[in-house]
């Protein structure tokens, strides 16, 4: 799943509203990740692609990724090829598709060993409404799903407000067996478990109570 908004929150238990913890460390968590992607590379070379849409990185993540050495630039790839020193890119939930030029430069960046970060945003059909970009995902053999995910049996403020389990990795030490994480209006994602090419690891996983605004969550 993939949401807009990831926040620590606990709740009043007398009115059951959620209260929101400030003193979570947002960007000790981004740092995590982005450590479990760069470590041991100093000034590794990140690039954020532009010219879609997409929504701009927060001053959270602009910080963590100073903590973790990086070197960010936004990259424009129209007319530019993406540089050879980049060693992440970051792909920012675009909303406007990808020409079908744009779209070859990141699968080729990304078959030659390239690592990228890829976020999505709340768009449905995503394979119909863009294409180019679809095929992106089509790359690591990631389906997104149409409407949002709701818990109807949740206790939370909203059937949008959904606390996944949080899956025991590398990738999410710094959360799992810690707070939880409260997830708001998330798309559902799909890896092909029987692929071949792609090994997927799920970050937070379903709920059995959990299902899309349609009724089907696969």
């Amino acid at each position: 799943m993939v949401g807009h908004a990831v926040s620590d929150y606990s709740y009043d238990q007398t009115t059951g509203q959620p209260i929101e913890n400030v003193s979570y460390d947002y960007e000790g968590r981004i740092t995590a990740g982005l450590d479990y992607l760069v470590s041991g590379r100093e000034g590794t070379a990140v690039y954020a692609i532009t010219g879609h849409d997409e929504v701009a990185l927060t001053q959270g993540y602009m910080d963590a990724m100073a903590k973790a050495n990086c070197k960010y630039e936004d990259l424009m790839l129209l007319g530019n090829e993406i540089p050879e020193d980049c060693k992440l890119l970051v792909i920012s939930a675009p909303s406007t598709d990808y020409s079908a030029d744009d779209a070859d430069k990141v699968i080729n960046y990304l078959s030659a060993g390239g690592q990228a970060i890829i976020t999505i945003g709340l768009i449905d059909d995503i394979p119909t409404t863009m294409p180019n970009f679809n095929k992106i995902l089509d790359y690591f053999e990631v389906t997104v799903g149409n409407g949002l995910v709701v818990d109807m049996a949740s206790f939370n403020q909203s059937p949008y407000f959904i606390i996944p389990e949080v899956a025991n990795n590398v990738a999410t030490q710094g959360v799992y067996g810690k707070k939880p994480v409260l997830m708001l209006y998330s798309k559902p994602l799909y890896a092909n478990s029987e692929s071949e090419e792609v090994n997927a690891v799920s970050l937070l996983t379903s709920l059995d109570t959990l299902s899309t605004e349609d009724g089907i969550l696969n």
